[in-house]
């Protein structure tokens, strides 16, 4: 049946505008990733974002979670595990100066290895998380690292070799060693600290003994990281009394997001959703209020 002029324009222009705009919307898609993928890796997430250049993927956003001073560890924490299951590279950095940052990032990384190796379900193949120092300032307390996910096969250690740190570990030998076993050809190294001063002089010598190896290598020396487990600790709570046993390493290439089972996706989003929720995010927010 025919249909009168005026209601043909009509019809005629509704499906073009219909046409224009699913044009708009495939276009927006193609450039910036899937509609949901975008809306997910928008909803939440760590407290802080920049897009940087990445190796492999140039529009891929790190997530930059700071690392405070003092208080709460489980935010920045939950900031490394979201930011990780999404993307391959985080960026832990100080906002204010504190004298305890070190021994923080040492424990946040170990933190969000175990919640990562969780939400896996502790499969095969994880790897462990590492921290790739890539500013330190011990005196102004300032620590811009990277934290990855490095799935290389931990080799056998001698524990009669692992390096032991104290508060009054001299820096340059310590990274005169460090370089020296690099050089021989070691993978990594085991290395002992307890407390935030141990742990303060460890990512100063892994600094220096990274400016050791640039100088004899090249501009292609690649570069060293952190990956640290907690030890036997004294203390579970005091950063003082906090022991670490930590592999000094290559920094190789970072895998791909970690893995997630469905089910600890759908716990984490219900806790995400739930402000009053009895995790560690909870019970920080708890003491808070309670002043403690």
């Amino acid at each position: 049946m025919a249909l009168p002029l005026g209601k043909s324009l009509q019809l005629w222009q509704a499906v073009a505008v219909l046409h224009g705009a699913a044009g708009r919307n495939a276009r927006l898609c193609s450039a910036g990733g899937s509609c949901s993928s975008r809306a997910a890796a928008t909803s939440g997430g760590p407290p802080l974002r920049r897009p940087v250049q990445d190796a492999s993927d140039k529009s891929v956003a790190v997530p930059i979670v700071a690392l405070p001073a003092k208080g709460d560890i489980y935010a920045p924490v939950d900031g490394v595990v979201h930011g990780l299951l999404r993307v391959p590279l985080v960026q832990l950095r100080t906002t204010a100066g504190g004298a305890a940052v070190a021994c923080r990032a040492l424990r946040i990384c170990s933190l969000a290895a175990q919640d990562l190796q969780k939400a896996s379900g502790y499969l095969p193949g994880f790897g462990r998380l590492a921290l790739r120092i890539d500013r330190y300032q011990a005196s102004s307390h300032i620590l811009v690292a990277t934290i990855g996910r490095l799935i290389d096969t931990p080799s056998q250690q001698d524990v009669d070799k692992m390096l032991v740190m104290r508060r009054d570990t001299d820096v340059e030998t310590l990274a005169e060693a460090l370089a020296e076993r690099m050089r021989a050809g070691e993978g990594e190294i085991l290395t002992r600290s307890v407390g935030n001063d141990s742990a303060c002089r460890l990512l100063q010598a892994v600094c220096v003994a990274r400016g050791i190896l640039v100088r004899e290598e090249g501009p292609t020396s690649v570069p060293l990281a952190v990956a640290p487990t907690l030890g036997n600790a004294l203390s579970s709570w005091s950063l003082d009394r906090l022991e670490f046993v930590s592999a000094v390493l290559r920094w190789s290439s970072p895998a791909d997001a970690a893995p997630e089972l469905p089910r600890a996706a759908r716990l984490r989003a219900e806790f995400e959703a739930d402000e009053g929720g009895e995790g560690p995010r909870g019970f920080a927010r708890r003491k808070e209020m309670r002043g403690g």
